[in-house]
Formats: structure tokens, C-alpha cells, sequence
């Protein structure tokens, strides 16, 4: 099914999943990890080792749609929150923004801050730019981020949104951050900073991660929250948008153009690179 502004939206089983499903989205991507604790995931670069974690989660979600268990029991949580934090890694955006950097490398060179403080310029040959658009940059960053970026989100508050007639949509990039109110214009949004981080379990319920004050909670999703999240994931897409074929979350809404560019200011690339591989 074509959609206006370029964003493609899948709308029948294959296109959403190897394998359909009546009730949720299915999932024919490869994620990533096995599971041995949060803060000790190992990761390794195989669709075996992927599909373990995904079994876990699978499991779990199925605890939070189907069983609607309250409240959330450590370990569905534990599992949740590593599939999400794996979901926000291994997106398309992390190629994308390497082949970014690679050229920032390859041209005028990266501004970077050594361990001292004093501040260099990094130039890269040729031959080393294949580091940085092919996987490997992509494994490092799973590899030193993940139980970083799952710790924040199991500890965040989550708020489960059930649905009983309005249904989500999800995309190629389904963990989304969004500012909180008093956000500075002048900062990224980030795991660390973000006021709410949002991710559909299935297409009748939605997670969302908020900085923690208020503890978790479950809620009965309507037309506004519905809205509200369908609308954040179109805009977070980088080139898809899926969907149930039984099921039309997105019509009304103006749907953008598929992202093109990651690093919105090139001179960032250093500070980047810093902040991730520190």
C-alpha cells in the first residue's frame, strides 16, 4: 500500500512478518543477545544468538498482552527492556550515521577531545573507512551499549497503554525518543535525556519509558494517546511503516518523507563518537 510523502507502509502478513499473526505484529527481523543478567549481555554477531533474546521477549510480551500480569514481574521487565534497548541499536539509523561519520573522517577530519583534554583532529585513510559503513561499527556500538541502555530503560517508570478498539503502528526504527517540555533546543535527544521513550509491544498495547517519580502504571488507551503515538512513530521512521492489514493507524495523519540524513550538524561527528565509544 503506497502512502503519500514517500514512507511505504507494509499492510499485508508477508510484508510484516516471515511468520503472520493474528493479534500482533509478527517479526521476521533478527535481533541480537543473549540474555545473562541486564547488565551483562554478551553479544554476539549470529541470528542464533539473535533469536534467544527474541524468544525471551516474545515470552515476556506475551505475559504483558495476553496475561495483562500486574505488576510487572523483574524478569519480564529485565527481558522487555534488553529487547528494546537491542530494537534502538541495531536500527538503520546506526549504518546510516556511520557512512556520516566516515565521510566526516574522510574529508576535513573529526574534532575530538583525547583522555587528557587536549583537542585533535582525526583524519582516516581510505582503507579504514569500510570500519565504519560496514557492520562492524554497528556490532561495537551493540556491544558496548547495550546493558548501558537497557539498565536506563528497566529503570525508567513504564506506563502500559491498552487498546481496545483504536491499533498501533510500528516502523524500521520502533524505539522512539521524545523531548521532554522543557527540553533545550540546543541539545539531542538521547536514552539518557529523554522525557518519554516509546515502544508498541503489540498492535493493542503500547509501552512508554518516563523518567522515574511516579512508578509504573497501566492505562486504557483512547484517541488521543493513540494519535499521539502513531503520529511519533511515523515521524521516527526512517524509510518503513507496518502495520496489521486489518488495521489503518496512520490514516490522517500526514506522513513525512523518508529520512535521509542522521547527523544534522557535521561538526557534531567528534562529540558523537566521544559520547559512544567512550
Amino acid at each position: 500500500m503506497a502512502y503519500p510523502h514517500g514512507a511505504k507502509v507494509a499492510s499485508s502478513p508477508e510484508d510484516i512478518a516471515g511468520v503472520p499473526s493474528e493479534r500482533g505484529y509478527g517479526n521476521k527481523i533478527c535481533t541480537s543477545q543473549i540474555r545473562t543478567g541486564l547488565a551483562r549481555y554478551r553479544p554476539l554477531p549470529s541470528c542464533h544468538a539473535f533469536g534467544i533474546v527474541e524468544t525471551a521477549a516474545a515470552e515476556a510480551i506475551r505475559t504483558i498482552v495476553d496475561h495483562m500480569t500486574w505488576p510487572i514481574p523483574a524478569k519480564v521487565r529485565e527481558d522487555i527492556a534488553g529487547w528494546a534497548a537491542l530494537q534502538y541499536l541495531r536500527g538503520p539509523w546506526v549504518r546510516r550515521l556511520g557512512s556520516e561519520i566516515a565521510a566526516e573522517f574522510s574529508g576535513v577530519g573529526v574534532s575530538v577531545r583525547r583522555g587528557d583534554g587536549e583537542q585533535i583532529v582525526l583524519k582516516m585513510p581510505a582503507e579504514g573507512l569500510d570500519e565504519l559503513t560496514g557492520p562492524s561499527l554497528q556490532l561495537q556500538l551493540i556491544q558496548r551499549q547495550l546493558p548501558v541502555v537497557a539498565e536506563m530503560l528497566y529503570e525508567r517508570d513504564w506506563t502500559l497503554a491498552y487498546y481496545q478498539r483504536k491499533r498501533l503502528a510500528t516502523s524500521d526504527t520502533p524505539v522512539v525518543l521524545l523531548p521532554s517540555a522543557d527540553h533545550p533546543d540546543i541539545l539531542g535527544v538521547g536514552i539518557e535525556n529523554a522525557g518519554e521513550i516509546y515502544v508498541p509491544l503489540d498492535r493493542r498495547v503500547g509501552l512508554s519509558m518516563a523518567s522515574r517519580g511516579k512508578g509504573d502504571v497501566r492505562i486504557s488507551g483512547v484517541v488521543k494517546t493513540a494519535l499521539h503515538s502513531n503520529d511519533a512513530m511515523a515521524k521516527n521512521a526512517r524509510k518503513y511503516l507496518f502495520h496489521h492489514p486489518e488495521d489503518n493507524p496512520l490514516h490522517g495523519l500526514e506522513l513525512p518523507e523518508p529520512r535521509v540524513r542522521e547527523l544534522v550538524d557535521p561538526s557534531g561527528a567528534g562529540g558523537l563518537v566521544e559520547h559512544l565509544f567512550q
